[in-house]
């Protein structure tokens, strides 16, 4: 892979993983002042500016390094951003595979477990009334029971949802991003 396309993994400015960028993205970024290189070397975490990036020295040997025109700049691993102090966390995309893993393969009304052949996916308010295909108004059914209540008003069917659905949590980047680096294990969830 080309050094400019290597990750390097993004840190809000409280230190929180938001997410992954390029190499190139770092550096461009460094230069504008958006974001500081963190240096790390032995147990010592050095936040540092473009200017002072650009002095750091790269040791014989070392690969992971950009050749400029004049020098030799170190890559980047872990970068800060300097203004930015949001945790970005996205819900899943509603998926028959999110809906399983929420739901617990349980059907809405029957509190059945259900195996793959049996599930549909229930809309408690059907899209033909005006219902959304959101979380909050989607769940997991027995596919015999969503067939028989078609339409119908719960009271007409004559089962009420046993719960009411919601939107699950996203997961945090850190929870989602593999460790490639050393640097990086200090600030990612380890895999169990």
């Amino acid at each position: 892979m080309d050094k400019l396309h290597r990750e390097v993994l993004k840190l809000n400015k409280s230190w929180q993983v938001i997410g992954v960028m390029s190499v190139a993205d770092a550096i461009s970024d460094m230069a504008a002042g958006a974001v500081t290189g963190l240096y790390i070397e032995d147990s010592e975490l050095t936040p540092l500016r473009w200017r002072e990036w650009c002095n750091i020295v790269v040791k014989d040997g070392d690969p992971d390094y950009i050749q400029t025109a004049k020098t030799k700049i170190k890559m980047p691993k872990v970068c800060i951003c300097v203004n930015f102090n949001k945790l970005i966390v996205n819900a899943p995309k509603l998926s028959m595979k999110a809906l399983r893993e929420r739901d617990n393969d349980t059907c809405i009304y029957s509190g059945k477990k259900l195996k793959p052949s049996q599930m549909s996916k229930e809309h408690l308010q059907p899209i033909s009334l005006n219902g959304s295909n959101s979380w909050e108004n989607v769940a997991l059914c027995d596919r015999n029971l969503n067939s028989e209540r078609g339409n119908m008003s719960h009271e007409k069917f004559g089962k009420q949802p046993l719960w009411k659905p919601f939107a699950p949590r996203g997961k945090k980047p850190e929870e989602i991003i593999q460790c490639k680096y050393p640097e990086w294990e200090m600030f990612l969830k380890k895999k169990s």
